[in-house]
């Protein structure tokens, strides 16, 4: 199941069904590369899926990799086989704090 609109609206244009239609599993199996760049998607959920999936692009997607939620955000997708990138960043400027123990 998508729970995510914006996931579900993507993927349905990805894989060439009207907004109307139903996603099925059969759908997602045949999905090779999604592009996700820029979109407001808040769960990766039912993308495990994908069994066929080998690119995905997660790039400047806003909130989407916050600094505690990164690893959660990606579970869905971290176990796919076929997968070979795997591209993710951050829009937002990001703070890092580099500490040094003598």
């Amino acid at each position: 199941r998508i729970a995510d609109a914006t996931l579900l609206a993507v993927l349905r244009q990805n894989v060439g069904l009207p907004g109307s239609q139903a996603l099925h599993l059969s759908d997602l199996a045949r999905l090779t590369r999604l592009d996700l760049r820029g979109q407001s998607v808040a769960s990766l959920a039912g993308l495990e899926n994908a069994a066929q999936l080998e690119e995905l692009y997660l790039d400047n997607m806003p909130g989407f990799l916050g600094i505690n939620g990164w690893q959660r955000n990606l579970d869905p997708v971290l176990n796919l086989q076929r997968l070979r990138v795997l591209s993710a960043s951050r829009p937002e400027p990001t703070v890092f704090l580099l500490l040094y123990i003598v």
